[in-house]
């Protein structure tokens, strides 16, 4: 039902408070039959709630060469951000994707600008968009869907042919927003299908795993989930909304979340395996030494 209408897809977000509810429906009920209905649709709302399992494919290969991505939603109106940077700044990652960059955020952000290679789109608006990278890029774009100049997202590629995309889609508050996040996600499952190398995208999307419309994003794109389903990234609602996709699930070492800090998100992470051809030594090297292709940030007041 949730393909058929924006407000009628708003409801497939909350199972695992479904799974709840049947658990305590199983309890109170008073009938054999009652409870074993309640019984299995709590079994199985709660196992599509914590898959898939969180990936552990550790290698035995001490030489291996692994990429720690991170991705945050600042919170527009968020208040700590010298808090916030001065710990962002700290984050143990080599690639940061960060949404709901401001202009004044940008302030905040100088160090770690001056640290990385980086593109974005600074905009006084939940909107903005920024990827900083401690390992050298091929090249790193802000690109928007055709027909659309609201809602920015990246593109960056690394010299060993891994994409990386940076999403943020508008959140579905009301027809009009509705519509717009489910095109872009439509727009940006064609770009992403068209990719030939192994491909990570990540970003809070504003829609749940549980979503009719987001396994059909997933689908088009070729990518997988790369965490359980139900792991809560923004509290209000403890929803998960924040995801990190990839295309290859046999390079997924390990994936976490931070803990919550002055956003209404929490920071998730990925660690990925890069091919076995590329350069450890290459791809550690840290920037600003390496000069490489990069479309400039752009602010936009």
């Amino acid at each position: 039902m949730g393909q058929w209408h924006w407000f009628l897809e708003l409801f497939s977000h909350f199972v695992p408070y479904y799974a709840v509810c049947f658990l305590l429906g199983c309890l109170a009920a008073t009938r054999t039959w009652q409870r074993l209905m309640f019984g299995v649709c709590a079994i199985g709302t709660t196992l599509w709630t914590i898959t898939p399992l969180p990936s552990v494919n550790d290698s035995a290969n001490p030489a291996e060469s692994t990429l720690q991505i991170v991705s945050y939603n600042l919170l527009f109106s968020n208040t700590q951000q010298q808090q916030e940077s001065a710990w962002i700044e700290k984050l143990p990652a080599d690639v940061i994707f960060l949404t709901e960059v401001s202009t004044e955020w940008q302030n905040y952000l100088k160090t770690l600008e001056e640290n990385t290679q980086h593109c974005g789109q600074y905009i006084d608006s939940p909107f903005g968009i920024a990827l900083y990278s401690r390992v050298p890029l091929e090249q790193c774009d802000v690109l928007y869907q055709e027909g659309n100049n609201t809602f920015p997202y990246i593109r960056a590629e690394l010299p060993s042919g891994l994409v990386i995309y940076g999403i943020h889609p508008p959140p579905p508050l009301g027809h009009q927003l509705a519509s717009e996040r489910d095109e872009m996600l439509q727009y940006l499952a064609q770009q992403i299908a068209q990719e030939k190398e192994d491909v990570i995208v990540l970003g809070d999307m504003n829609i749940t795993p549980f979503s009719p419309l987001f396994r059909d994003f997933t689908r088009k794109a070729q990518l997988q989930l790369s965490s359980p389903r139900g792991r809560p990234t923004w509290r209000p609602g403890f929803l998960s909304i924040d995801h990190i996709l990839v295309r290859n699930l046999q390079a997924v070492r390990e994936t976490g979340t931070f803990s919550w800090q002055g956003s209404d998100h929490r920071a998730i992470w990925l660690r990925y395996a890069l091919p076995a051809s590329t350069a450890h030594a290459q791809m550690k090297q840290r920037l600003p030494d390496i000069q490489t292709r990069c479309r400039p940030t752009d602010n936009n007041n």
